[in-house]
């Protein structure tokens, strides 16, 4: 199912969480176990290979708007929204 446009960032980012948390819990027991009963099959491992390779994307794409966003003319921009996004 899409996101609407308007809570797009609000959803994946607690999706996003919840991804960090089950690797976070699989690291967790293989440190302290040496292993896991919670490992990723072999579809989630690709999954959260893709993942990786769209969150370095994405972190490219933020770092270049916040650099077009600073250089440019924000005529009638109110200048504290526009600092929230740095």
């Amino acid at each position: 199912m899409s996101n609407m446009s308007y809570c797009r960032f609000q959803n994946t980012n607690g999706d996003l969480q919840d991804c960090i948390r089950a690797i976070d819990e699989i690291v967790g027991d293989i440190d302290t176990y040496g292993d896991s009963e919670n490992l990723l099959s072999p579809e989630e491992e690709i999954a959260a290979d893709n993942m990786e390779a769209l969150c370095r994307r994405y972190l490219e794409l933020r770092k270049e708007l916040r650099g077009a966003i600073s250089s440019a003319p924000m005529i009638g921009t109110d200048p504290e929204a526009v600092q929230s996004l740095r």
